[in-house]
């Protein structure tokens, strides 16, 4: 089991706004070619919107050192047919 924290689910609002916030830097950083910063952004994007759906699903949050196991978190707790396949997305950002 990997190492969680409980959380209340209204938090996923935030998590979820600033996976928005990333995701529009991300943009930002495209449009001027600074292909780093597009790389950086998109990952953190990726933990941001995987801690809101952690969190509005399973009311909890990764805590552990490894984002990656933020990922087993995710199978874990989220029990959905979409959740495994698109979780290898994840493990490879």
């Amino acid at each position: 089991m990997s190492p969680s924290r409980k959380i209340v689910r209204e938090d996923s609002n935030a998590f979820w706004k600033k996976a928005q916030e990333f995701r529009a830097l991300m943009e930002s950083a495209k449009e001027q070619e600074q292909w780093n910063s597009v790389g950086l952004a998109a990952v953190h994007c990726a933990i941001s919107a995987n801690d809101a759906l952690l969190a509005f699903f399973a009311g909890r949050k990764a805590s552990g050192s490894d984002h990656r196991e933020a990922v087993g978190l995710l199978i874990e707790h989220v029990k959905s047919p979409e959740t495994k396949a698109n979780s290898e997305h994840l493990k490879r950002i």
